[in-house]
């Protein structure tokens, strides 16, 4: 298992670097938005509490839960941005996330649950209850979990500028050079 985390591992950073050097975001600006994914999926079920927006009602216990969860996503999200802050500084220091988000038990643990929702998915699904579109969100919860734990071990390049940048700086610069023509 240890095996299957280093290769996800590696190829969610080669990912990260590649958005890095094309936008000159980092992988926080990921995580972060893994974690709209995990924020709306929590969304969708707490509506689900007061309208029936999926097959089965929201439970108070789990809505109490999705709170608990959702002030956790405030401090993951704070964390997220102090981390991208510290890597546009070019600072050594570490932002400390939680002992379990660098554990690769933990995220193979999420990686094993999203792969749960993913086979009960279709029989969820085809259920008519509910709206197609709300299931697919409540669905989005492991697998934004689990994008976000691997998103935040990519150790993040250096800070330079981004392709994108260069591209618009470079056209910024052809324009400059271009002379109105005159009509006499």
């Amino acid at each position: 298992m240890k095996i299957l985390d280093e290769k996800i591992l590696a190829l969610v950073t080669r990912m990260c670097h590649k958005f890095q050097r094309l936008t000159g975001r980092t992988n926080f600006f990921l995580a972060k938005l893994a974690l709209l994914f995990v924020w709306m999926s929590i969304a969708v079920s707490t509506a689900n509490f007061w309208l029936p927006l999926l097959h089965r009602k929201t439970d108070l216990f789990s809505l109490f839960l999705y709170v608990i969860i959702s002030i956790g996503l405030l401090v993951d999200i704070k964390n997220c941005d102090k981390a991208e802050g510290q890597v546009l500084e070019k600072s050594k220091a570490k932002v400390n996330f939680d002992s379990l988000s660098s554990s690769w038990m933990w995220r193979v643990l999420w990686l094993a649950i999203t792969l749960w929702d993913i086979v009960y998915l279709p029989s969820s699904i085809s259920d008519p209850k509910g709206f197609l579109l709300f299931k697919c969100i409540y669905f989005l919860f492991c697998p934004g979990f689990t994008t976000f734990y691997y998103f935040i071990n990519v150790e993040p390049l250096p800070p330079a500028k981004s392709t994108v940048r260069e591209w618009i700086e470079a056209f910024a610069t052809s324009m400059r050079k271009l002379v109105p023509i005159r009509n006499n």
